[in-house]
Formats: C-alpha cells, sequence, structure tokens
C-alpha cells in the first residue's frame, strides 16, 4: 500500500520528487500552506498502518493487532541517501506510536 502511494506521489508531476526528500524538505499544500514533510510521511505511513491492521482483521476471525505483524517499508534503489535515510526517520516516528516495528527494510547500499 505505501508503494502505492509513493508511486502515486512520485508520478505527478506537480509534486516533489521524492529521491531529493531529506529532512529540511517543505511540502506546500493547494492552499498554499507548508508543511515539513516528515510531518506529512509519518502521518501517511501512521494511517497506512491502521487501514492495513483493520483490513486484516475485517478479513479475519480474529482482530489484529500491531504485534502480529511485521512491518517493513522498501525504497526504490535510485534514491539518494538522504531521501532514504528521510524515510527511515519517517518509519521510526511512527514506530514511537507502533509497540513492534520490527524492521525497515532498505537498501542503503547503493
Amino acid at each position: 500500500m505505501v508503494s502505492c502511494f509513493m508511486d502515486c506521489f512520485v508520478n505527478h508531476h506537480d509534486f516533489f520528487p521524492l529521491q531529493d526528500l531529506n529532512t529540511k524538505t517543505q511540502l506546500t499544500a493547494t492552499n498554499g500552506a507548508k508543511k515539513p514533510a516528515m510531518e506529512v510521511f509519518s502521518h501517511a505511513l501512521r494511517f497506512f498502518k491502521e487501514h492495513a491492521l483493520q483490513e486484516l482483521s475485517d478479513q479475519s476471525a480474529t482482530k489484529i493487532l500491531n504485534e502480529d505483524v511485521r512491518w517493513v517499508i522498501t525504497v526504490p534503489a535510485i534514491w539518494k541517501q538522504p531521501a532514504k535515510q528521510f524515510m527511515r526517520q519517517a518509519a521510526y516516528q511512527v514506530s514511537d506510536c507502533i509497540a513492534s516495528l520490527h524492521s525497515v527494510s532498505m537498501d542503503l547500499s547503493r
């Protein structure tokens, strides 16, 4: 789900190219308001986490809890190092609210 969101975000020509993200990046809303990209991405990741847990619970006979899931986030290898680090930080901000974020998988070797 996160991948789909990010692909849509990247492919829309009016948006900031994700491979250039860094901790100082500001995003501008259509009304002109500026927000830190870290805040926006953290909220988006939190939403996807909550939505995934709800969908999994709806499709199963039991309630799926956060600790039942191993969370993994991937980023494209073509992203620059600061953008990869940015996504890691956004995920860790969400993990402050998630008891068991086991893994943030990113290929940082490229």
